[in-house]
């Protein structure tokens, strides 16, 4: 064993790694006294039988910071092994799903032209709805990990979460369910073409910024568009998710009978979000008080039937 080089380090979960093939980075561990980074497989080779026996354990792994993203990469090739794993626990697969779909919306965001991003995303997708029809406490594990905090990647995920989870409820078919997840997923990415002064501003948007703002979906579906994305199941949604029943909304002031029905999911999902995340200029409401603020002040904005059935699946999930 050798001594690391001095840097900063980041744990990642043993059951991550697989012991029958190369490792394309360096894996430390720390010494008895937890105060050295020792290296114990080197990069491009496998672990050796001396220390393969770590993978079934507890015992925290290291990389280096720097390797973090070629990580995520190796996490990805192996997800869906990982998640059907049975040893592992749902709240140890529902922090992988989040955090490596986080990560990707995250590099999606400032790399909206990359193809390899959006085929990733649609692939981590995938692993999320298996998650979540595999286990009927699924949401909620994702909810005790998700973002407490709102950023544009973590909203995201967290819409897609509970947007596939709600369609799930609605007993719509996988392939449904697969569109509505990948629009959710993806409803956001033309916020990368919003100026960061508008969506990191502290505090309320004046009209000019609002204007700016309201712009994203129109963007989504022109980013998805120049991906190749032919399929109006994720397209319409991307464009009408901002869209109010009674009309008024954005970008093109659609009434309840045209907007796409996915889109009518995801706005629910997206405000029920927003609302319980903290922003800058407010605290979170707790899921309860959220749902209860959607039904009393939000009932005309969104589709009735559609909130009441939220509520219900929300009340289940929560529980």
């Amino acid at each position: 064993m050798s001594l690391a080089p001095t840097n900063t380090h980041l744990k990642i979960p043993p059951y991550t790694l697989n012991a029958e093939e190369p490792v394309p980075f360096n894996v430390y561990r720390k010494d008895d006294d937890g105060e050295e980074y020792f290296l114990i497989v080197e990069n491009g080779d496998v672990f050796p039988k001396s220390h393969s026996t770590l993978l079934n354990t507890s015992d925290d792994l290291y990389i280096q910071s720097i390797d973090e993203l070629v990580y995520y990469y190796y996490l990805e090739k192996y997800l869906g092994d990982i998640c059907q794993n049975k040893h592992i626990s749902l709240i140890d697969k529902s922090k992988l799903i989040y955090d490596t779909s986080s990560n990707i919306i995250h590099n999606l965001l400032e790399k909206p032209e990359s193809k390899e991003a959006i085929k990733r995303t649609k692939s981590l997708v995938d692993n999320t709805i298996n998650i979540i029809l595999s286990h009927d406490t699924a949401i909620k594990s994702m909810m005790e990990i998700g973002s407490h905090d709102y950023y544009t990647y973590t909203h995201s995920v967290d819409v897609a979460v509970f947007s596939i989870g709600f369609a799930n409820y609605l007993k719509f078919s996988y392939n449904d369910i697969l569109n509505v997840g990948n629009a959710a997923m993806l409803h956001d990415i033309g916020k990368s073409k919003i100026p960061n002064e508008v969506i990191n501003k502290k505090g309320k948007l004046n009209q000019k910024e609002f204007n700016i703002i309201k712009q994203h979906p129109l963007y989504s579906y022109e980013i998805l568009q120049f991906h190749g994305e032919n399929n109006d199941d994720i397209l319409k949604p991307a464009r009408n998710h901002h869209e109010k029943v009674q009309g008024q909304g954005y970008p093109d002031n659609l009434m309840g009978h045209q907007i796409h029905d996915f889109a009518k999911i995801i706005a629910i999902a997206d405000i029920f979000s927003a609302l319980t995340t903290e922003r800058s200029y407010k605290e979170a409401y707790h899921s309860f008080e959220a749902l209860q603020l959607m039904k009393t002040a939000m009932m005309e904005e969104v589709d009735k039937k559609l909130l009441i059935e939220f509520i219900k699946f929300m009340s289940l999930s929560c529980r």
